[in-house]
């Protein structure tokens, strides 16, 4: 599966963020986006920032440490703090996480 997603950089000003967000959920709403989903069988899922933070750094451990297990990583990922998947609950949120919407 795949997902669309839309990302921006952390240090994206708030006002910004807001103005991307309401943006978007007014988009996906859209009859246009919901036509591409039907004919892509896709379905609709939105998350709150602070749940689609915690979706993308669950998917960042996943890869990182497939990444290691397969011999590709170019970086240790316990080195720059990246929790293994089975203890990812236990280290969710990270003691620095200030989610910037809610």
């Amino acid at each position: 599966g795949g997902d669309l997603t839309l990302g921006v950089r952390r240090d994206t000003p708030i006002e910004i963020l807001k103005a991307i967000n309401q943006a978007f959920l007014k988009a996906i709403d859209a009859p246009k986006f919901q036509e591409v989903l039907k004919h892509n069988v896709g379905y609709k899922v939105v998350l709150t920032p602070v749940e689609a933070d915690k979706l993308a750094a669950y998917k960042e451990c996943v890869t990182a440490w497939t990444f290691k297990e397969l011999g590709i990583a170019k970086v240790d990922p316990a080195q720059i703090g990246i929790p293994k998947p089975e203890e990812f609950d236990k280290w969710w949120p990270p003691k620095d996480y200030q989610p910037r919407l809610t």
